[in-house]
Formats: C-alpha cells, sequence, structure tokens
C-alpha cells in the first residue's frame, strides 16, 4: 500500500472514532442522570422579609421545593430558601414577592424554563405572622408541603406529586390537592 492510501485511510478511521465518541457524548449528555450533575454539591441559602400592610391574599409558588409554613413569628412574612445545589449549577432560584393591592405573591423564581434540581434539594421555610387571617395558597410541583398550628380562614394547597401535612390548623375552608402524593390533616381542622 503506498503512503497516500495509507494516509486517507487512517484519516478516515480516525474520523469514524471521532464521530462515535461524539456521539457517544452527546447521547450521556441528554441523558446524564441527576445523580452525576448533582456530585460537586454548595451551600445554598436566600431569604427576604417584607411587612404585611393589611393583607387580604397570600400565593406561595414552588416548583421542587419542600414548604414549611410556620405561622405566629412576627408581624412581617419571611422566607427562607436553603439547601444544596451542585457548584457549577446555572440556573440558581431566588425568592420574589410582589405586592398588589393588597394581594402578596411569593414566588421561588428560576431563569430558565427547565428546572433540573432533584425533589428535596432545597427547602422553603415560610413564617406567616400570627394575626394574618386571610386566605393563603400554596402551589408546588413536586414538592411536599407542611403546614401546623395556624387559625387562617381560607387555605389551599396544590402540588402534583408531593405530599401535604396539616396537623392542628383550624380553618373555616381547607383543601388540599395532590395528583399522586399523599394527603394528611390531623384534627382541629374546623
Amino acid at each position: 500500500m503506498d503512503k497516500r492510501k495509507t494516509i486517507i485511510l487512517g484519516s478516515i478511521v480516525l474520523g469514524v472514532i471521532l464521530l462515535t465518541v461524539a456521539l457517544i457524548l452527546i447521547f450521556n449528555a441528554g441523558n446524564k442522570s441527576p445523580e452525576w450533575s448533582f456530585k460537586n454539591m454548595v451551600e445554598f441559602y436566600d431569604d427576604l422579609s417584607n411587612e404585611f400592610k393589611n393583607p387580604e391574599w397570600l400565593e406561595i409558588k414552588g416548583v421542587v421545593e419542600n414548604v414549611n409554613v410556620f405561622i405566629g413569628e412576627d408581624n412581617s412574612l419571611k422566607a427562607i430558601l436553603y439547601g444544596q445545589i451542585p457548584a457549577n449549577y446555572n440556573n440558581v432560584p431566588e425568592l420574589r414577592i410582589k405586592n398588589r393591592n393588597k394581594k402578596y405573591f411569593l414566588e421561588v423564581y428560576y431563569r430558565k424554563d427547565q428546572i433540573d434540581l432533584q425533589k428535596g434539594s432545597l427547602q422553603l421555610d415560610l413564617y406567616i405572622p400570627e394575626d394574618y387571617q386571610g386566605w393563603f395558597s400554596i402551589d408546588t410541583y413536586s414538592g411536599s408541603v407542611q403546614l401546623a398550628a395556624g387559625k387562617n380562614s381560607d387555605i389551599t394547597v396544590n402540588s402534583v406529586s408531593g405530599d401535604i401535612t396539616a396537623e392542628k390548623m383550624e380553618c373555616n375552608n381547607f383543601v388540599a390537592q395532590s395528583g399522586s402524593g399523599d394527603i394528611r390533616c390531623e384534627k382541629h381542622i374546623r
């Protein structure tokens, strides 16, 4: 075989090898298990506080975060988002709150449409003043919601796949809906 044919054959073989490696990398990148991207974790913490001024309505939206509601801390609405995220994660969430006509909207906001954190990576602790008697709702996709020892007029909790737990709640109307999660309500719901 002459030198030219050897170079051409070697180039073809090298091209096939590089193409195969590229296809394997592309395939694995699309089917990467969450554990791969969660090896190097760092602590995450974000909080906000907002004075309530005669609120009538409080709406909380989350995605994969477990939500714990604590009632009776002080006169401000306080939210703390914490947990662990990958060190190189580029879709870090932030807490946002809006106040429109005595209606408060609190959201765990992600910059990108795709949220690829695992369920339970982050927790949202929500502190609501004890004297708040208005309506509030919590909506989450896969996060679980836990409420305890509160007195409110109307509470609505929606989750697509997270569990909902309510203990020692006193309210006129309590609605809990979960597509595939468990719902547990203990006594004192009037």
